[in-house]
């Protein structure tokens, strides 16, 4: 592109070739149609970052009569609107979906690799060209560079590695490096659907690590404007609404989808692998708290020998059933509010079948604080 065409005086086109500027990797298109009927595409990746151009509805094709300012890490005139990362970081595979009045990117940090920490991260906006945040207002576009942003707490982490009684059973059948999605809105019933690729923990040779799967999750949005993840692969059986408080209480496996540690096949000394998470047991009670661990016991004296009112497991946080609005999206029978070890959640609850046997239990999608964990009845 030339002075001429962009209308840019002392235009430096070695920019484009800067691999911590505006360099870019690969492609991985996706275009969207905005609410207004408006054709766009995403498309980049780490290094330069992701951006979109307005596409001509006739061809399909770039509308060149759309003209972009060079602003810095905002808008350029080859590439675009800028909607992400840059400076060298992560972050690939764009994607786009709307719903309750957001406008939610999807992008994968890390890299593909079956040790790579690929994973998916999550930002929204009020308009598709942005800006994207996440729950605590960090910016999806860099503005410098962060070694190993695939390990620090920008973006909402949808999924993780994780091994737990509901499956998979074997180690073998472990998810990593999941990423580079695509979000689905299924037409006859409006319910979305994230697809994605991923490796697995214990499936590789000397020779070769790249088996991989395509696999699918339902999102479920939560009642202050988010969306989440289903704990359990979509096999066929959509998320089913509890019917009351009954549903809900009784013991859950929890997992907690750490920002800051991914697959990268090391082991600790005994013998588990870093970044595959591991539930913690918690109890959801009929009167709002949740509790951990086994019968605690307290005493005046050595002495004493007898219960007080005091015995009990330890109590670690509280559950609520939301009813009415938070953030002026409605709640409905599924959502309920969360505070666990000091961070509260929104919650979306659901039954769903186990991944090892089919069966049927209650599980939890949450997000709070940036952070996103699952529950599942056991």
């Amino acid at each position: 592109m030339s002075p001429k065409t962009d209308g840019t005086v002392g235009y430096d086109l070695t920019r484009y070739l800067s691999l911590k500027d505006t360099r870019i990797n690969a492609i991985d298109a996706a275009p969207a149609l905005c609410e207004h009927g408006e054709m766009w595409m995403s498309f980049g990746s780490w290094f330069g970052g992701i951006w979109m151009f307005k596409l001509d509805p006739k061809t399909g094709l770039r509308d060149y009569s759309v003209r972009y300012p060079l602003v810095k890490d905002s808008s350029d005139p080859y590439y675009g609107v800028k909607v992400a990362g840059g400076y060298w970081n992560s972050g690939e595979g764009s994607y786009f979906i709307r719903e309750n009045g957001w406008w939610y990117l999807f992008m994968s940090y890390g890299w593909l690799g079956r040790t790579g920490g690929y994973q998916i991260r999550l930002f929204r906006s009020k308009s598709l060209l942005g800006p994207y945040v996440d729950q605590n207002g960090n910016p999806a576009i860099s503005y410098g560079e962060i070694p190993d942003n695939q390990e620090r707490g920008t973006g909402i982490r949808l999924t993780s590695s994780v091994q737990w009684d509901g499956g998979p059973a074997e180690l073998a059948d472990v998810e990593v490096s999941q990423g580079h999605n695509s979000a689905i809105r299924r037409s006859k019933d409006g319910r979305m659907f994230l697809v994605y690729h991923t490796r697995f923990a214990e499936r590789f040779s000397e020779d070769d690590d790249e088996d991989y799967e395509s696999h699918v999750r339902e999102l479920l949005p939560t009642s202050d404007g988010w969306l989440v993840a289903a704990p359990y692969e979509y096999r066929g059986s959509v998320a089913v609404a509890p019917t009351g408080i009954a549903d809900i209480t009784g013991d859950y496996n929890v997992v907690l989808h750490d920002q800051h540690t991914f697959f990268n096949g090391k082991q600790e000394d005994d013998g588990t692998y870093v970044g595959i998470n591991r539930p913690t047991r918690y109890t959801f009670h009929e009167d709002g708290r949740i509790t951990r661990g086994e019968i605690v016991s307290f005493f005046d004296t050595p002495d004493a020998n007898l219960p007080r009112s005091t015995d009990g497991p330890i109590t670690c946080g509280s559950w609520k059933p939301l009813s009415g609005a938070v953030n002026g999206f409605n709640c409905c029978a599924s959502d309920a509010e969360i505070r666990l070890d000091d961070v509260t959640y929104i919650a979306r609850f659901a039954t769903l079948p186990r991944e090892i046997d089919g069966k049927p239990v209650m599980t939890f999608s949450a997000i709070g604080n940036n952070v996103c964990i699952w529950g599942s009845q056991s």
